[in-house]
């Protein structure tokens, strides 16, 4: 049966990566978050029955965003696994693969995409940036290669191959996790898709949908909470909830969050300055998401998939 490449052994203060070979490497860091992983780890991905799906809701219920990380490099040979696995595992529109990922390791290019994501340490601190993208380039390509038509440069191109990046995307997140290694997405990706675009070197119809930051964990940050699960599952059709039951969902999430962002004395400082009263308020406030910025960088994102040549929407093209 396959096994892991890479088997992660822990204690809270040291960090132990097995290859196959028996060859070690140790480094120090915090690893109690990963506790729950141990197993995994050691767990094959092929074995049948409970063991499997009691791995799965460990490494599920274990997730943490990271953004602080070790200086200790994630080998490439791990990432590669990683990336091979995620693919094997991810369903695709028509088995057409519309998602490239681009692997940043250079100090350089880090430093440059670390501007691009809005100066956030965790950019340069990470061992491996990954951008996963839309494309369609490639297909486009093979088509034409073979004289077979192009259908794909268009909006409905580009939500096929949202849906097949965001897959792979979480695959790798999962695939990454269960060796041990810390990721943490990177929402600015939207926020700057053509200046990153410029940077990798993007062609047409290709754009970056999001980014993972990659390394072994610094930090123990606490466990992020979710609404009820009653909040999301539907049956059958859609049922608006009422306003008691958004209240009932919301309540925990209210009191949480909100003790959150008062515990930072910067942010203390902001909702005190300007009389914010609630979790909800802060969150659509100009410190938070204003609709200044969602409207310009929602237009900004069309222009740019326009630019890349995927807003077509009329006529098919002449023969």
């Amino acid at each position: 049966m396959a096994t892991d490449k890479y088997q992660k052994v822990t204690t809270t203060t040291t960090q132990t990566i097995t290859a196959a070979d028996g060859t070690k490497t140790t480094s120090s860091t915090v690893t109690s978050v990963y506790k729950a992983l141990e197993a995994l780890a050691v767990t094959d991905r092929n074995t049948e029955g409970t063991g499997t799906a009691e791995s799965l809701s460990s490494l599920f219920l274990s997730h943490r965003s990271i953004r602080s990380y070790t200086d200790q490099e994630v080998p490439p040979e791990l990432i590669r696994t990683a990336i091979e696995e995620s693919i094997a595992g991810a369903s695709s529109s028509g088995n057409l693969n519309s998602f490239s990922l681009i692997v940043t390791r250079d100090p350089e290019s880090k430093k440059r995409l670390r501007e691009l994501h809005e100066d956030q340490d965790m950019v340069t601190e990470c061992s491996v940036v990954i951008t996963v993208c839309a494309d369609w380039f490639r297909v486009r390509e093979w088509l034409k290669s073979q004289n077979a038509k192009d259908n794909f440069d268009n909006f409905f191109g580009y939500h096929v191959a949202v849906v097949d990046a965001v897959i792979v995307a979480q695959n790798l997140a999962l695939a990454l996790e269960s060796r041990g290694l810390g990721i943490c997405y990177l929402g600015t990706t939207l926020n700057n898709m053509e200046t990153i675009s410029e940077h990798l070197q993007l062609p047409d119809t290709v754009i970056p949908i999001t980014t993972l930051t990659v390394g072994y964990p610094a930090e123990n940050p606490s466990k992020r909470d979710r609404l009820p699960t009653k909040a999301y599952i539907h049956e059958e059709v859609y049922r608006k909830p009422d306003a008691e039951e958004l209240s009932e969902v919301y309540a925990s999430r209210e009191k949480k969050g909100w003790e959150r962002y008062n515990a930072h004395p910067e942010l203390k400082k902001i909702i005190d300055e300007n009389g914010i009263k609630n979790l909800a308020e802060f969150y659509t406030s100009d410190f938070k998401y204003p609709e200044s910025m969602t409207l310009r960088d929602g237009r900004m994102i069309f222009d740019f998939l326009e630019k890349k040549n995927f807003t077509a929407m009329d006529s098919p093209k002449e023969e």
